[in-house]
């Protein structure tokens, strides 16, 4: 079926990702906002004190920039550019795979059908989605060994097991109520547990017909109220039904499209959601991959293509509106990685070696490039997550 066919290319892809490396977490200060409420009545003998609310990011304040005469405005408070310094990295699952390409190719007997549940069995350490709960503790789903929890103490526990899952490929979390999703492409669903890690919900049928459910579920965001958003690929067995799909929290169908504008969605991969409800889809349409824009109601709003945003991988926006983009550059297409994954092994040793970074876009200011943000110990890039004090996490692999 096109369900398994996504599940096994998509299985490799991470796969891929990790052949002879291991996983690790790494994480990025960003520069916080300042609060304030207005007082009145104050006088020079008679100061009184007073909370400041700025709507925007305000950066490197200063005494004299709140010296103000005659009710004259407050100056030089201006957003300049993000900065964001390393704050080091941690360690989740540590592994290696001493097998060569030509190895693995043996082994299946050039049997490329094999490739998703052999590779499902030597890497199911993988890591490929992090998410963090309200308690800051870090949630992170693998290839085929379930979800784990490392807690506030470096503490590693398995908290789902694997026997949940076929081909999960995405894990997010509401931090309001503690449910935890994780996408399951194989089995046409989106799964959901509790904060005690029970199985509460399923979306999803695992049908293969069309319809308003899950069909290949590869990447997952929530909003404020819950809704859950879905990056639905191989919708279908009629072309360009790949979609975005929403739900309502207790998993009833809200709305879908297959269309940017007068674009077909093509391949999408991952998918966010920011504070104005406005969505981000990562897909493999133009040149070499995009990302499309859309407001809530999934009206076509613009799309990051080309410049200096190659083939994109996860997303994620913060509280500030910068949206941030794993950035693949050129190396392989997305409609590569899901329908012709030999293409993407066939360029694994450049995958491996090179060194890829993360593009941050400004929201506010029609998505304009700000910077892109790398180190020595950013190489392969995975996942992105914001944890509960603002700070950027990325998955990574490193030799």
């Amino acid at each position: 079926t096109q369900g398994a066919h996504l599940g096994k290319n998509s299985m490799m892809f991470f796969s891929l990702l990790f052949l002879m490396f291991f996983s690790s977490l790494s994480v990025v200060g960003q520069n916080a906002t300042i609060t304030s409420t207005a007082s009145p009545g104050p006088t020079a003998d008679s100061p009184i004190p007073i909370t400041i609310n700025f709507k925007d990011a305000v950066d490197v304040l200063m005494p004299a920039d709140f010296t103000v005469t005659n009710g004259q405005p407050l100056q030089n408070l201006l957003r300049t550019d993000v900065n964001f310094e390393y704050q080091g990295k941690m360690d989740l699952e540590n592994f290696r795979v001493n097998k060569t390409i030509n190895d693995i190719i043996d082994e299946i007997g050039f049997d490329f059908g094999k490739i998703g549940d052999y590779l499902r069995t030597q890497l199911k350490e993988s890591v490929i989605s992090i998410d963090f709960n309200a308690n800051n503790e870090l949630l992170y789903l693998t290839l085929n060994n379930g979800v784990f929890k490392r807690d506030n103490s470096g503490n590693i526990s398995l908290v789902i097991d694997a026997g949940n899952f076929d081909t999960p490929l995405d894990l997010i979390i509401n931090r309001d109520n503690g449910n935890i999703y994780v996408a399951d492409s194989e089995q046409g669903k989106v799964l959901v547990f509790d904060s005690s890690y029970n199985k509460i919900l399923e979306i999803g049928d695992g049908n293969n017909g069309e319809s308003n459910n899950p069909r290949g579920a590869t990447g997952l965001a929530l909003d404020s109220a819950g809704n859950i958003y879905v990056a639905d690929n191989f919708t279908g067995n009629t072309a360009n039904q790949d979609a975005i799909k929403v739900y309502k929290p207790n998993g009833s169908f809200l709305r879908k499209t297959v269309l940017h504008g007068t674009s077909n969605i093509k391949d999408p991969f991952r998918i966010a959601v920011d504070k104005k409800n406005n969505i981000y889809l990562s897909d493999s349409g133009g040149t070499n991959g995009r990302i499309l824009i859309f407001d809530n109601n999934l009206n076509p709003i613009d799309k990051i293509q080309g410049g200096e945003q190659g083939t994109p991988g996860s997303l994620i926006v913060d509280d500030y509106g910068y949206l941030y983009a794993v950035d693949y550059e050129n190396d392989f297409n997305l409609n590569d990685l899901f329908n012709d994954p030999l293409k993407v092994l066939d360029n694994y040793e450049k995958l491996r070696d090179t060194k890829y970074s993360i593009n941050v876009f400004d929201t506010n200011k029609n998505y304009t490039f700000v910077k892109k943000f790398d180190n020595s110990e950013l190489n392969l890039p995975i996942d992105i997550a914001l944890n509960n004090c603002g700070l950027i996490h990325y998955l990574s692999s490193l030799e």
